[in-house]
């Protein structure tokens, strides 16, 4: 039977645990060659976009896709639609507004627990919308003794932000600079919405890891060329979607700076056929647009656990059956 899942009923069983689990479990698969064939179309529409994400999981038995649509002055509705492999039927609809932060956060988490240095004492977060809060809940879990220096260019958002993750009881710094949240960072987390790049080649410091997850089209940028060419090593969720897609990596390969070959898969690191970090002084790059595999593989997580707890609307019958 099908079942309708909406934020509320997501929201309640999002753990960043379950996501973290999720999205280690769909780079394995994916790592594997347990993934199917994926597809990502854009629609202009007239008054914005709509994005479709289909895929395969074969691994998991299922497949599905997520709609997403932006509406200018309006915002973004995210609807994930999920089947059984081997029946047809369709198991879920579920509101996908809070799983697609959640598992950019956990793919974050997932990338720095193979990037970054084993030791995680502070965290330089810089932004303070949608994005920096998924990934200090995300983070916070895993590094709960760790700092965590957030900027963001406004001051007002920035006090806001602190005010309202307060409830975390992580340990949180304001800083009024940048430069004063990297210092003696770790790992970085830039998650803005920046039209113009910000971090530079000389923010770069030795043993960093740092992810780039806030840039997912061609009008937004966090890293300059030179910074997309400083690393040791350059990581995505999908090398070609985040070159043909996030703007400041769109500018390294017209630039020449950064290519393809340059990219490594998650994925292939998770599966363990490919090297991730090989020395402490490395500095390390993880760029993410997001993937059907993640959307899927975390709502087959989540409609088990839904099931699990006897949640969700039941639409029964839907959709019929044309039999051949």
């Amino acid at each position: 039977m099908t079942i309708l899942l909406n934020h509320n009923d997501i929201e309640g069983i999002c753990s960043p645990q379950l996501a973290f689990d999720a999205m280690q479990r769909a780079f394995t698969l994916e790592g594997n060659g347990e993934i199917g064939k994926t597809i990502r179309t854009d629609v202009e529409t007239s008054n914005g976009w709509l994005r479709q994400m289909s895929v395969s999981a074969d691994g998991l038995g299922c497949f599905g896709f997520k709609a997403m649509n932006l509406t200018r002055g309006v915002g973004v509705r995210y609807a994930i639609w999920l089947y059984d492999a081997k029946t047809g039927d369709l198991r879920v609809i579920l509101d996908a507004r809070h799983l697609t932060g959640t598992r950019t956060a956990a793919t974050t988490a997932v990338a720095t627990s193979y990037l970054a240095n084993p030791v995680v004492e502070r965290v330089a977060i810089i932004g303070s919308g949608f994005e920096a809060r998924e990934h200090l809940v995300a983070f916070h879990s895993r590094y709960p003794e760790a700092e965590f220096a957030v900027y963001s260019r406004s001051a007002d958002n920035r006090a806001a932000y602190i005010e309202r993750m307060a409830g975390l009881n992580a340990n949180l710094r304001n800083c009024d600079s940048m430069e004063t949240a990297l210092e003696y960072a770790s790992v970085v987390i830039l998650g803005t919405k920046s039209p113009t790049a910000f971090f530079e080649a000389g923010h770069i410091a030795p043993g960093v890891h740092v992810n780039s997850i806030g840039a997912a089209r061609h009008d937004q940028a966090e890293l300059t060329v030179d910074a997309c060419a400083g690393f040791d090593l350059l990581c995505c969720d999908n090398p070609g979607s985040v070159l043909s897609e996030a703007g400041d990596a769109v500018a390294a390969v017209e630039a020449g700076a950064i290519d393809q070959e340059s990219a490594i898969p998650l994925a292939s690191i998770v599966a363990e056929k490919t090297a991730g970090r090989t020395g402490l002084t490395q500095a390390t790059l993880f760029k993410s647009v997001g993937t059907a595999v993640q959307d899927i593989v975390l709502a087959q997580a989540l409609v088990e656990e839904a099931e699990r707890l006897g949640l969700g609307t039941p639409l029964d019958g839907f959709p019929s059956l044309k039999a051949f």
